[in-house]
């Protein structure tokens, strides 16, 4: 992670969607180099599985 922020300006944020739940260890990892970090979870329904899905979104800033 700290070379993903090495490549960010003062104040750039850093966003990765995921496929799964949130994993409060990943935002863990992101606190450790980021000034800011946080899951933020998509739920949605899916009319292939017809079912709703919980996808996430992290975001931490430098």
């Amino acid at each position: 992670m700290k070379k993903v922020s090495s490549h960010l300006n003062d104040d750039g944020l850093f966003s990765l969607w995921s496929n799964n739940p949130p994993d409060i260890y990943f935002v863990d990892l992101l606190k450790n180099v980021f000034e800011m970090a946080r899951a933020e979870k998509v739920i949605f329904y899916n009319p292939i599985l017809e079912e709703d899905c919980t996808q996430t979104i992290y975001i931490a800033k430098k």
